[in-house]
């Protein structure tokens, strides 16, 4: 059975986070659909892992699956002059053992602009990204 200081404690401590959560309030978002998986033949689908970001603004992930082999991409999403984004697949796993398959996760760039992740099957991968 908590002490009596213990239950005060306990409550100061809901109290404090029912005001922190009362006082962050909920903001209107514009949500904008950057590229739509899937859809056309060779791309990637399942996007997953979330996205990193260079200087020049291009998002780069994974899917899990599709690609040429349905194995898996890595991806770059570059904004476009005339807005919206424009896909362009870095690499296409192929599965097994010296390739991978599956990837997941966040991928990490290095300062000479090379991505490093992994797959959930076959091996660690590492794809170069392009040059823009």
């Amino acid at each position: 059975m908590p002490t009596p200081s213990g239950q005060r404690l306990a409550t100061a401590l809901a109290t404090l986070m029912l005001s922190f959560l009362v006082s962050v309030g909920a903001q209107a978002q514009t949500v904008e659909v950057l590229h739509n998986f899937g859809v056309t033949a060779g791309d990637g689908n399942v996007p997953t892992g979330g996205l990193i970001v260079d200087a020049a603004g291009n998002f780069y992930g994974v899917t899990e699956t599709g690609g040429i082999h349905n194995f898996g991409t890595v991806y770059r999403l570059s904004p476009e002059s005339g807005g919206g984004f424009k896909e362009t697949i870095l690499y296409n796993f192929k599965g097994g053992s010296s390739d991978g398959a599956g990837p997941s996760g966040l991928l990490l760039r290095d300062s000479a602009g090379n991505l490093y992740g992994t797959t959930r099957g076959g091996a660690c991968c590492r794809a170069n990204a392009l040059t823009a």
